[in-house]
């Protein structure tokens, strides 16, 4: 069975933001745990995921 996690947020956040940085550090860890991510394929938070 896979382990998925699904993430959606702000489509607003920019390089180089707080929220930006943290949804790629998520993203990095959540594929570094054998995880796979959804996001809502938009841009801001979910792109950086």
């Amino acid at each position: 069975m896979r382990k998925v996690v699904a993430l959606f947020g702000s489509s607003r956040a920019e390089p180089g933001s707080e929220a930006y940085a943290r949804a790629y550090a998520f993203g990095r860890v959540i594929g570094e745990r054998g995880f796979d991510l959804v996001t809502g394929g938009y841009g801001g938070v979910m792109e950086a995921a």
